[in-house]
């Protein structure tokens, strides 16, 4: 196929290439939107604890604890570890912001750690250097849908006296080892943002743990500290039956979901291996990585054009890449912090190289094809 014939693929190929991200919404959705409606739409009702419970069983924690978003189970999730003024939390540079974030919300110091080039994940060895006397917590992220080595980390952690808080919003239903994502520190943060793996209408969350004080400090915070008859500050981070009652039907299609998503990954490495100036990451074993992102590193040298070109190129042929994520620590919002560049080098290197492809399980097998021939063609443009 020539440049010409993939500028013009046809409304049929190009419609899911020109959406990154996202899920599937159906006619059962709709209908619990109905029944809901016809309950008069309440606010952390029945429909909340069945999600919470569902969840819960499906990572395989005893607690799960249903939120506004994503960024407030990370905040609920810190409160419960009891981070606050004068802690530090570490934290991966490449992330969304809303993992560091989080941390400053509540007054503690956020350090930035390096990652691994391989997987783009923490790196547990430059976490364990950065560790200091006020070191609380680590928030390792299961960036692009597959999980961290959460092994050593959790080893440190140990020795350390540390809380681990997974940040899964990229991976729900990944699994390291066998043990799903959300079970593997002493907490997890979900999102079932609009553009993730699951969603509950736009917006919504999750904390899971299996320790039974910090479940309850969670559910304490969720709802202005009503819990115990306001013992403490909260907020109202709570989510609507309608959200919940969608959240249980996302939940059924996840496996099937992340299938469609690891199939299209497959294919498309398949096609991308050998591409010149393309660098794929590693898909390690033992962990099951379900594809938020399908995150590449383009080589500028190679390619012959830059990053933000190389997205435009692929424009060209109606695929509609991206360009996540920028370290976090180089953000304005961070450099008036005292933040700067020689931090975490590995990060400043690639970062400004990444590029990420549209995976999600609307897209056809058909689609995929296109996909990697517009990445090889792009690649090898004069």
């Amino acid at each position: 196929m020539t440049g010409d014939d993939l500028r013009e693929p046809g409304e049929a190929l190009v419609r899911d290439l020109v959406t990154r991200h996202g899920t599937i919404y159906g006619l059962e959705e709709a209908q619990v939107m109905l029944d809901c409606l016809a309950a008069d739409a309440p606010t952390k009702g029945p429909r909340v604890l069945e999600f919470e419970q569902a969840f819960a069983g499906f990572v395989g924690v005893k607690h799960a604890i249903a939120v506004s978003s994503g960024t407030t189970a990370l905040t609920v999730a810190l409160r419960a570890a009891g981070v606050g003024p004068g802690d530090e939390v570490m934290v991966p540079t490449i992330t969304w912001v809303a993992t560091a974030n989080a941390a400053v919300l509540l007054g503690a110091e956020v350090v930035f750690a390096d990652v691994q080039p391989d997987t783009l994940n923490i790196d547990p060895a430059d976490v364990a250097r950065k560790i200091t006397e006020r070191t609380k917590a680590i928030i390792p992220v299961h960036l692009y849908g597959q999980a961290v080595d959460m092994d050593g980390l959790n080893a440190l952690a140990q020795e350390k006296g540390l809380i681990i808080i997974e940040d899964a919003a990229h991976a729900p239903g990944g699994a390291y080892r066998g043990r799903r994502t959300g079970s593997l520190g002493h907490l997890g943060a979900f999102s079932f943002h609009m553009q993730k793996n699951m969603s509950t209408l736009g917006e919504g969350g999750m904390v899971t743990t299996n320790d039974d004080a910090m479940a309850a400090k969670a559910r304490d915070f969720r709802s202005h500290g009503q819990v115990e008859d306001f013992t403490d500050i909260g907020a109202n981070y709570r989510m609507t039956d309608m959200q919940a009652a969608v959240g249980l039907v996302q939940l059924g299609r996840l496996p099937h979901l992340n299938d469609v998503r690891r199939r299209n990954a497959h294919l498309l490495r398949s096609r991308l291996e050998d591409t010149r100036g393309v660098v794929l990451l590693e898909d390690i074993p033992d962990v099951l990585h379900v594809y938020h992102l399908f995150a590449t590193v383009i080589r500028p040298e190679v390619v012959g054009t830059g990053r933000d070109q190389f997205v435009q190129r692929l424009a060209e042929y109606s695929v509609l890449a991206g360009t996540h994520y920028a370290c976090v620590h180089l953000r304005p919002c961070y450099r008036k912090r005292g933040h700067g560049e020689g931090e975490c080098p590995i990060a400043e290197r690639f970062a400004p190289q990444i590029v990420t492809l549209p995976i999600h399980p609307r897209m056809t097998l058909e689609q995929v094809e296109h996909m990697a021939r517009a990445v090889r063609f792009a690649a090898h443009a004069d």
